[in-house]
């Protein structure tokens, strides 16, 4: 498993007298503690779009990571109107082998699977502004459920989304159905209507979160480094 991690969050540039607009960002495609660049060829999309209800496309562009690389400049370029919204959102995705739906993510060899990010919204009008240091995933899962969740984009074991939440978020993608899986010990816990769940190194909490939305009735308690939620 991969992930799109941004090095550089986005940051605008922008001249007082000119209307053009720069979004620049640095990204990188890692294992989950980045020790390990991903080792294939890879086509990534980049989009900037308005943080509103059109999400209106600002600028796009198509990058290619190939074998030996360790991170990608992604620049956009796009003239501000007056009817330009002020507030806008990166997104870093594979067009091929995403990890983004849960229901097929062991579909195919897990290894060349790459989940997508999403800034947090940011002032792209604004010279110098810059998105926070946060990253977002997007996970679909069953019944058109899909559960957003954000982790750090700082180099630590803290608040980060690991290989083994999003093969447990798979494996509960398709609840209240019964899973299917090699984890038949869980069938009838899971189909309890009163469940209280433990989730201990939860990290951002991913399992527990996940859970909870597919099982509304189940009462969760996720601890993890100095986050304790409920």
């Amino acid at each position: 498993m991969h992930f799109i991690r941004f090095l550089k969050v986005p940051t605008t540039t922008s001249k007082p007298s000119s209307n053009i607009i720069t979004v620049s960002t640095l990204i990188t495609i890692s294992t989950d503690l980045s020790e390990a660049f991903y080792d294939g060829n890879a086509t990534l999309r980049a989009t900037l779009r308005a943080d509103t209800q059109s999400r209106q496309l600002l600028a796009s562009k198509t990058v290619t990571w190939t074998p030996g690389l360790r991170n990608i400049p992604i620049q956009f370029t796009f003239a501000a109107s007056k009817d330009t919204a002020s507030d806008g959102i990166v997104c870093i995705s594979a067009t091929e082998n995403r990890a983004d739906d849960m229901r097929t993510l062991f579909a195919g060899p897990s290894e060349s699977r790459i989940l997508s990010a999403w800034s947090t919204p940011f002032n792209i009008l604004q010279n110098g502004s810059k998105a926070e240091a946060f990253v977002e995933r997007k996970l679909q899962l069953s019944a058109g459920k899909m559960v957003r969740i954000w982790e750090e984009t700082r180099e630590d074991i803290a608040r980060h989304i690991w290989p083994g939440g999003l093969a447990m978020t798979s494996y509960l993608s398709t609840l209240p159905t019964p899973p299917t899986g090699q984890l038949s010990s869980l069938t009838p816990l899971l189909s309890n209507p009163s469940l209280n769940v433990l989730e201990l190194g939860a990290g951002c909490g991913l399992a527990g979160i996940v859970l909870h939305t597919l099982l509304p009735s189940t009462k969760i308690i996720a601890r993890g480094g100095d986050i304790i939620g409920a």
